[in-house]
């Protein structure tokens, strides 16, 4: 009966098995859960929507077990370039440093030791090295900053438009790059749409 129906996983852990992954896991099927409250969502009928009529939790990591690791999804294009950067921290750091830095700079985290997973899992602090809105927002001031700087450099074009509203544009490139080059994951996705729409404000003039 649940041939070819999408099931939800809820995880408490942090999963890095990459975009298109195949894996078993040991867990009971329900439907979604329902609220009904009245006016509140209704998160299984959204969910039906969307082809998912099931839904399980995975308290531990030992009740998943990865069959083939994935990369797909959106960012697949920019897969070449992240194991570049990576293979480049591997080549001039220890193993250790250079997955710890894999995992916070472009979301490579194939260099984690499950060792070290269960460190970060256990002290709570694994969302460390998660790509998420604070990255995308380091990147996306970095360059405003930059490109600010460099328009106001320049007179003549502090005189022709306002330099401020195309310093936001020029860094949406970069923040979206950036993004896919990470994985493009939920948090880091709805920070740089968040991002789109300032420049999309300052140019309407909206507050």
């Amino acid at each position: 009966e649940t041939e070819g129906t999408k099931v939800r996983l809820s995880l408490p852990f942090l999963a890095h098995w990459g975009r298109g992954a195949t894996i078993e896991f040991d867990g009971r099927l329900k439907r979604p859960t329902h609220y009904k409250n009245p006016g509140a969502f209704d998160t299984r009928r959204d969910l039906a929507r969307r082809g998912i009529l099931l839904s399980s939790f995975i308290p531990t990591p030992e009740r998943v077990t990865l069959i083939k690791k994935g990369e797909g999804g959106a960012s697949t294009w920019m897969a070449p370039w992240r194991r570049q950067i990576s293979g480049v921290l591997f080549k001039n750091l220890t193993p250790r440093a250079a997955g710890f830095l894999a995992a916070l700079f472009v979301g490579d985290r194939s260099g984690i030791s499950d060792k070290l997973w269960q460190a970060f899992r256990v002290t709570g602090t694994a969302h460390l090295i998660a790509i998420s809105g604070q990255h995308v927002a380091i990147v996306g001031v970095a360059f405003y900053v930059v490109f600010l700087w460099l328009l106001k450099r320049s007179t003549r074009l502090m005189l022709l438009f306002s330099v401020r509203r195309v310093a936001w544009a020029l860094t949406l490139p970069p923040v979206w790059f950036y993004t896919f080059l990470a994985g493009a994951p939920p948090s880091a996705l709805r920070a740089s749409v968040m991002a789109s729409l300032i420049p999309l404000a300052l140019f309407s003039k909206r507050e």
